[in-house]
């Protein structure tokens, strides 16, 4: 299976681009990466893009796809028409996005140490829902583009081997120049791992061990400052009732406000319905003379007649329930 960066349908790709996406998903090629809808920030021109399709083929090079959803297509020398397509885009070269993106991807790879110079780096224009029509008749004329720089509905089905054929023959193109010095052999798979690692970043972060707990610190003295609030009520008013949602330290609070009281010599009652918390209460708190901590059910026993002719709360734990 083909190695997909990022593994599922980017949500920014229109129709024809996830049409073009489940083909290259989908091909018998287990040595590939596949890397769409690359956004580059940094770039040669002023204005960051984005790119359909980066693929890597293990000792061939790179083609760089450009996928559009036009519905018609005509190429008057250099210049594009096409229909279907949102407006102001009409016009807007499919070749000019490739040779930016392929310029701007050129420009990174050699901040990263890359000879680019001696890798192959094709380019492909591909219409998913159009026929080929004259441009199928191309040949060898023209300067603007060579038929195998081209794709179409029919290519969908044969998506791999479509774009071997591109590369195939841009290669095989550049090898007639004088001056051709690529070496696609030299492209094997530590290389398009390193390639695909500076084109896109793939890094975690995560809150360290000290970070978590100076966040904790900074909650509780913020935590605290509400809690000084809550007292200075506590201290003027006879009854308070404060809520709040688990861990914002009610029963801290609470612990607080009961051994103020039983510093003044007051006598102090903490009841609560959970057992587990008047557990916690009664071993932080209970060991003072003046605090009491009975869980409610203990309470009620105490203040009823009940007790009067029960030896122990088994009738509440067990016979009532």
């Amino acid at each position: 299976m083909v190695q997909m960066h990022p593994a599922s349908v980017p949500p920014s790709a229109n129709h024809t681009e996830k049409v073009i996406f489940n083909a290259l998903e989908k091909a018998p090629r287990e040595d590939w990466i596949v890397i769409s809808s690359l956004h580059q920030y940094h770039v040669v021109q002023k204005h960051e893009a984005e790119t359909d399709f980066v693929v890597l083929i293990p000792n061939k090079g790179i083609v760089v796809i450009e996928v559009k959803g036009a519905t018609q297509a005509t190429l008057d020398g250099n210049q594009w028409t096409l229909e279907g397509v949102p407006p102001g885009t009409e016009n807007k070269s499919p070749l000019l996005q490739i040779e930016n993106s392929i310029r701007s991807i050129k420009a990174v790879l050699r901040t990263n140490d890359f000879d680019v110079e001696r890798l192959p780096i094709a380019r492909l224009v591909w219409f998913p829902i159009m026929d080929p029509f004259e441009f199928a008749e191309l040949g060898e004329r023209g300067m603007e583009i060579r038929t195998w720089e081209l794709g179409f509905q029919e290519h969908v089905a044969s998506a791999a081997s479509h774009i071997e054929n591109a590369l195939d023959s841009y290669i095989k193109t550049e090898s007639l120049k004088t001056d051709y010095i690529y070496t696609p052999e030299a492209f094997d798979f530590e290389v398009m791992e390193k390639t695909k690692n500076s084109i896109i970043v793939l890094a975690t972060g995560k809150a360290s061990i000290r970070g978590k707990t100076n966040i904790r610190l900074n909650e509780l003295a913020e935590a605290t400052n509400e809690q000084m609030k809550i007292l200075e009520a506590v201290w003027s008013n006879t009854n308070v009732y404060f809520e709040g949602p688990v861990g914002v330290g009610k029963s801290l609070l609470l612990g607080r406000v009961a051994v103020e009281h039983a510093k003044q010599g007051k006598k102090v009652l903490i009841t609560c319905y959970n057992e587990m918390l008047a557990d916690f209460f009664q071993v932080n708190y209970g060991s003072h003379p003046n605090i009491t901590v009975m869980p409610i059910y203990e309470l009620f026993l105490e203040t009823t007649a009940y007790k009067s002719h029960k030896e122990s709360s088994n009738w509440y734990d067990y016979e009532l329930p």
